[in-house]
């Protein structure tokens, strides 16, 4: 399976709605997309680079970012 950038930021969004922002994370998208980590490393340089691209695409409000306790 071809995944595209957009795909990487979409599954980070969804991670992020329903884990928080410490489950946004490089194995853990590879495992919810069910492909090898080093298909992220083909569109991103790293975690930080990832989260960017999802502020960039505007999805993101700066609020969902701060971590709620649990």
């Amino acid at each position: 399976m071809q995944l595209t950038r957009e795909d990487w930021v979409r599954a980070g969004l969804t991670k992020l709605a329903e884990s928080g922002i410490h489950e946004v994370r490089v194995e853990v998208l590879a495992k919810a997309l069910k492909i090898s980590k080093g298909s992220f490393y083909h569109h991103f340089r790293d975690r930080k680079e990832l989260l960017d691209s999802m502020l960039d695409y505007g999805l993101v409000p700066v609020p969902i970012l701060v971590e709620r306790k649990k």
